[in-house]
């Protein structure tokens, strides 16, 4: 089976640095997990590949912060993904939402250990122009976003190059975490909505296309409305969620 020779730099560097701390994993654990992560994220015959991601699903404690640490590898500065980094992140993709989708304690392993890094590489994959990369990333966003990451995604609301589709599924993700927001993230709130505001005034035909202009429009005003929030004295904590707050709608397709 055709293996990406950089994952496989990464798995290594990630067994030795495992090895030589105190509370790491056993060899043997050590290189099961590499081999199971080398199948189930290489392109393959479903064979193999399938029995080998679920079980990097059941024993997602240890693997998720492998694929979390393979994830930041894919940072752009921004640029589109290609289809062969298209091809390699759709797997690892795969892995993440069926671990933060269906496993307890997931979403929180996740913050725990995820970087501002890997929110960077899903909040570009969301806006993907591959529709199966933009729904699995927008999926994992919806689960993880917090605090400490929303500001990752108005920075990429900001980027006058996002396509319509894109720009909508992370709006629908920062008003979903902008229900728990703090002081500080409600002001980036702020300046976002005002910048998409002005660059929709400027471009009036940039919803056009794949996008849903109602639906990119009300989302918007929904992120709007969130600012009010910043004229009362108490404002709710990441932990507090409003009981009046909807579910997230569906990615954009």
């Amino acid at each position: 089976m055709r293996f990406c020779p950089r994952f496989a730099t990464i798995l290594v560097l990630l067994v030795v640095t495992a090895l030589l701390s105190p509370t790491s994993l056993s060899a043997a654990t050590l290189g099961s997990l590499q081999e199971k992560l080398n199948t189930a994220i290489s392109p393959g015959n479903a064979d193999t590949r399938v029995p080998a991601a679920k079980a990097v699903t059941e024993g997602w404690q240890d693997s998720l912060p492998v694929l979390i640490l393979i994830s930041t590898y894919y940072q752009s500065d921004g640029k589109s993904y290609s289809h062969e980094t298209i091809a390699k992140l759709l797997p690892l993709t795969d892995l993440l939402v069926s671990i933060v989708e269906t496993k307890d304690g997931a979403i929180e392993k996740f913050r725990e250990v995820d970087t501002s890094e890997t929110v960077d590489v899903l909040t570009l994959a969301a806006a993907s122009d591959d529709r199966d990369l933009r729904l699995n990333a927008s999926s994992i966003l919806y689960k993880v976003v917090d605090d400490d990451n929303l500001c990752i995604v108005f920075h990429r609301l900001r980027d006058p190059k996002l396509g319509s589709s894109g720009q909508l599924n992370l709006l629908q993700i920062a008003v979903w975490g902008a229900n728990t927001a703090a002081r500080e993230n409600l002001q980036a709130a702020k300046e976002t909505v005002e910048k998409l505001k002005a660059s929709a005034e400027e471009n009036p035909n940039q919803t056009s296309g794949d996008g849903d202009r109602a639906l990119y429009v009300n989302t918007l005003d929904s992120l709007a409305s969130g600012r009010e929030r910043m004229r009362s004295e108490s404002v709710a904590v990441p932990s507090e969620t409003p009981a009046a707050t909807p579910p997230p709608a569906a990615p954009s397709p």
